[in-house]
């Protein structure tokens, strides 16, 4: 048998957005998709390709999210005048469009 150990450290992210629980929340519901699917089929849940499928499936939300997480954080430590004038613009154009708003939204909590 193959132990598996789920960690809470999986993802080493600013913690900006406090999308590090989202995250983790998301690898267990992730992992526990896959292995309910691979018993379902008679596979080894412990076999390699069940867990790459996993660790395939989470990097494709993860690095997404981790890449722009660290944008906002370079983007919201700096003072240089146009950069937070555009930074402002930004925000109030993502807050002022639903479906763009709903969008972002959607991804953070998956």
């Amino acid at each position: 048998m193959n132990p598996l150990i789920p960690r809470d450290a999986a993802h080493r992210i600013h913690p900006l957005a406090g999308q590090g629980v989202n995250l983790g929340f998301g690898d267990v519901a992730c992992l526990r998709d896959v292995l309910v699917e691979t018993l379902e089929n008679g596979g080894d849940i412990g076999s390699l390709t069940t867990l790459t499928g996993y660790e395939t499936a989470r990097q494709c939300h993860v690095v997404p999210t981790m890449v722009t997480i660290d944008g906002l954080q370079k983007l919201y430590n700096t003072t240089f005048s146009p950069v937070v004038l555009l930074r402002s613009l930004g925000l109030q154009m993502v807050n002022s469009v639903p479906a763009l708003k709903n969008l972002m939204i959607g991804h953070a909590i998956k």
